[in-house]
């Protein structure tokens, strides 16, 4: 009796697992599906953003640049305000400073909101202003070692984070924006979900800059 019971409780925990594999990736195509389907309906571009993301050992790579209808200086101000880099980044639930080194280089921690059933990741990376005047601007993100752990969380890891800005036009109040990053999201996620779930993650970073700077 003892091993009839042991298979069943196996049986239906097996039966349970394959129900939320499946109601997962659902979701995943469902969601990724709508959102591509907006961004055709408002924008109308020859390539999908998420056509723009490639995928090698060091995990997920987003790239995507766009041009903005604002000045270096503006769209600068805008980036090193943490509560305004929450505002326009997706899937970005809270971000916060850990250490401020100098004026041009802290330590960040941001919180990464996840869909369930998988656990909020966190990233920990030093944050640079490389340099910043009225022709162009380079801020750099790469994670770092740091003494901090959150337990209800999994630690990802940032590569070759940077947001580069050229100014363009004779006025220079037109700014090609660039934002590439490479992604390693941590845990058992195959990366293969990370560029369906998340592949417009740039374009839609540097579309809700450009939104935000229009409306203030």
């Amino acid at each position: 009796k003892k091993i009839i019971f042991k298979n069943k409780l196996f049986f239906f925990q097996i039966i349970n697992l394959i129900v939320m594999i499946v109601t997962f990736l659902f979701f995943i195509n469902s969601f990724s599906y709508a959102d591509q389907k907006k961004i055709q309906e408002e924008y109308s571009i020859n390539e999908n953003p998420s056509n723009l993301v490639s995928i090698d050992n060091n995990g997920v790579n987003y790239k995507y640049t766009m041009d903005i209808n604002a000045s270096i200086h503006t769209l600068s101000e805008f980036i090193r305000d943490e509560d305004k880099v929450i505002k326009i980044s997706p899937s970005l639930k809270d971000k916060r400073i850990l250490e401020k080194i100098s004026t041009r280089k802290r330590i960040d921690l941001d919180h990464i909101e996840m869909i369930w059933p998988l656990k909020d990741r966190y990233l920990i990376y030093l944050a640079r202003e490389v340099y910043s005047n009225e022709f162009q601007a380079l801020f750099t993100m790469n994670s770092i070692n740091y003494f901090y752990e959150d337990a209800s969380k999994v630690l990802g890891t940032m590569k070759n984070g940077r947001i580069y800005l050229v100014a363009m036009g004779f006025k220079k109040n037109i700014t090609r924006a660039t934002v590439e990053i490479t992604l390693d999201p941590g845990g058992w996620i195959p990366n293969w979900i990370m560029k369906r779930y998340s592949g417009n993650w740039a374009y839609l970073f540097l579309r809700n800059l450009s939104n935000e700077v229009f409306v203030s």
